[in-house]
């Protein structure tokens, strides 16, 4: 193995680290934006619950 193909192998072992890190980062954020979208779906939904009872009971 010559010198350059060495720093060759070098260079490419933390690219592709970095690649590996940046698509579990963006897997990651992907994930939270969903879980933010469900609970702000969950949230949405219990006043809308809230407001069903409120009425039904005569107190809005």
């Amino acid at each position: 193995m010559s010198v350059m193909e060495f720093a060759g192998q070098q260079q490419d072992i933390p690219s592709r680290k970095t690649g590996r890190m940046a698509l579990a980062a963006r897997v990651l954020d992907w994930r939270g934006d969903r879980r933010k979208a469900r609970l702000e779906a969950l949230r949405e939904r219990d006043l809308e619950l809230q407001i069903a009872r409120l009425r039904a009971v005569g107190g809005l």
